[in-house]
């Protein structure tokens, strides 16, 4: 059992709570609101036993929105019993105080309030306000009335086809009402936008039923095919189901019923299992960033000077032992910061400042890495400080010499690499911080698993280590250095500046795009194109300065004057 006061809730989201506590509340306020102010200076303390799925926040609507936004708008306080109905035990409970109401346990979310008990989301959104408007204005629960605790919401129900109409219900036809002014609609409007790129072969037909009288005409038609008296807005119609109002749980259902209508866009993948094209985008994005990521100016530098020392030596058996035991090393400690960032970010949930935040820090660091293209290491750089880099030479040479036996040359090569891996981190933050915050984002709209954090983390690692497992084996094979220079570290840091600067860009203005194949695409796209202007720039820019030298007037000589 968890007892809390949920008003001690953190103020997080305030705007949002606020704006939807009014849309439950707005038909009762005109009629009620004389007389809803309480005396001032009195708190009023409504008690509240509630069982729900209490563990996940991002699954219990009711319990982290719904209750602190009423508490908000009717300044009462709730003290909220709360009970994890996933528990047998308090399933078992909620089931015998239901039964003492001559009702039966049906679906969980599960509010006792007063004399009334509601279940689902829906009851409990509904029905909550209009008890606390009651309390107030009676200070006394409202009677017992089994005929309104409901259930499910009314458009969850299979509409039933009376057959008035051939064109409502088509298969693959997905219809919207709205109305101008209706702030339910506004919000529901981004939802279908994302729908229409993830299924296109559905067709998404959009009606404004307040200003227009040939769309109301077609939303009474189609009120009436599902038998439906209901005219507010916004509804849903998808072939045989319903949906009145907006909010999450109406959102995960029109997408669920879309997926059934449609082929199944599902890919299995090797330890992944089988996985949404929301999860596939997130394997894709992770390995893309990743792949990038490798491409580390500063890591690369310092394999490549230690294998080319190391090869000196000719031994082949030298050359594994330092490359893999650098590799290790750098992989622990690589993954021991991306790990801290996603429990981070995992704990912190959604919050504008923070997108605000990490969007900003991703732009300016792509910024930075993208003048070091054409002024590299010139002012502020994302690298290795100068200050370092002679002690890493001279580190480097003398564990290249070093005469030490191999458990001790291993011992000495995890120091270096565990040294370098936290110098080099100003170099590589960037990535790891824009995607820990993608994907604990994803998270929370779409309710990942734990496991698959694990596994998204491994192909991160795996993925980044690519590049550097290449050098390693290029030096084994060749018992050569691969040289790693300024041109190609200038080359670098612009594609690395410009995938930056797009994921920090976009993550800023829809943080949802890379849960889509497609939005991860446009990404990518556009980091090219971003790089590709920049490098035509870059080459274009000294011969346009020429030019324009050629053209300025040569000034008389003070001889000729």
């Amino acid at each position: 059992m968890r007892s809390r006061t949920v008003s001690e809730a953190g103020g997080a989201g305030r705007t949002r709570r606020i704006a939807q506590a009014l849309s439950l509340a707005l038909p009762f306020l005109l009629v009620l609101a004389p007389s809803l102010a309480p005396p001032l200076g009195a708190e009023t303390r409504i008690p509240l036993t509630y069982f729900g799925d209490i563990s996940c926040a991002h699954c219990d609507t009711i319990l982290e929105r719904t209750i602190p936004a009423l508490e908000d708008f009717f300044g009462v306080t709730f003290a909220v019993d709360a009970y994890d109905i996933l528990n047998p035990r308090e399933e078992a409970r909620a089931t015998e105080m239901l039964a003492r109401m001559d009702t039966s346990y049906r679906t969980p979310p599960v509010l006792f309030i007063g004399n009334n008990a509601y279940q689902g989301n829906y009851a409990i959104e509904k029905m909550l306000p209009r008890e606390v408007i009651f309390f107030l204005d009676r200070e006394e629960f409202r009677p017992f009335n089994p005929e309104a605790m409901e259930t499910r919401h009314p458009g969850t129900i299979a509409a039933e086809q009376t057959g008035t109409s051939k064109s409502p219900g088509a298969p693959g036809v997905l219809r919207f009402f709205w109305g101008v002014g209706c702030p339910h609609c506004e919000l529901a409007k981004p939802l279908l936008d994302r729908l229409e790129q993830r299924y296109p072969q559905i067709r998404i037909e959009r009606y404004e039923v307040f200003q227009d009288q040939g769309h109301h005409q077609i939303f009474r038609e189609t009120l009436n095919h599902y038998g439906l008296s209901s005219a507010g807005v916004p509804q849903f119609f998808f072939e045989d189901q319903a949906w009145l109002g907006f909010n999450e749980t109406i959102a995960r259902q029109i997408e669920e019923a879309l997926q059934g209508g449609t082929p199944s866009r599902e890919l299995t993948l090797p330890f992944f299992g089988t996985l949404t094209p929301e999860g596939t985008s997130l394997v894709a994005i992770t390995a893309a960033i990743a792949f990038v990521d490798g491409f580390n100016p500063c890591s690369l530098w310092v394999l490549t000077l230690l294998l080319g020392l190391i090869a000196h030596s000719r031994s082949r058996r030298r050359i594994l032992l330092v490359g893999g035991v650098f590799l290790l090393v750098t992989a622990t400690i690589y993954g021991a910061f991306i790990l801290g960032l996603l429990n981070i970010f995992t704990i912190a949930g959604a919050s504008l400042p923070l997108r605000i935040l990490v969007g900003t820090i991703a732009v300016g660091m792509g910024i930075i890495n993208g003048k070091d293209f054409f002024a590299f290491h010139r002012g502020f750089s994302l690298a290795i400080p100068q200050a370092f880099r002679r002690p890493i030479t001279a580190a480097t040479r003398a564990l290249a010499v070093t005469t030490a036996s191999p458990a001790g040359l291993a011992g000495m090569t995890a120091l270096f690499a565990g040294g370098i891996a936290l110098a080099e981190l100003p170099c590589t933050a960037g990535f790891p911080l824009i995607w820990s915050r993608t994907v604990t984002s994803a998270a929370g709209s779409q309710g990942l698993p734990g496991g698959f954090f694990a596994l998204l983390l491994t192909l991160y690692i795996l993925v980044y280590l690519l590049i550097e497992i290449g050098i390693v084996s290029t030096a084994l094979v060749t018992l050569n250095r691969l040289r790693f220079g300024e041109g190609q570290a200038r080359w670098i840091k612009l594609l690395g500046g410009t995938v930056m600067i797009s994921l920090g860009g976009f993550y800023l203005a829809d943080p949802e795009i890379a849960n889509s194949l497609a939005g991860v695409a446009t990404i990518f796209a556009v980091a090219l194109a971003l790089a590709g202007t920049l490098a035509m720039i870059g080459f274009l820019a000294p011969a346009i300065v020429r030019a324009l030298r050629r053209l300025r007037p040569k000034q008389p000589d003070r001889a000729d004057q």
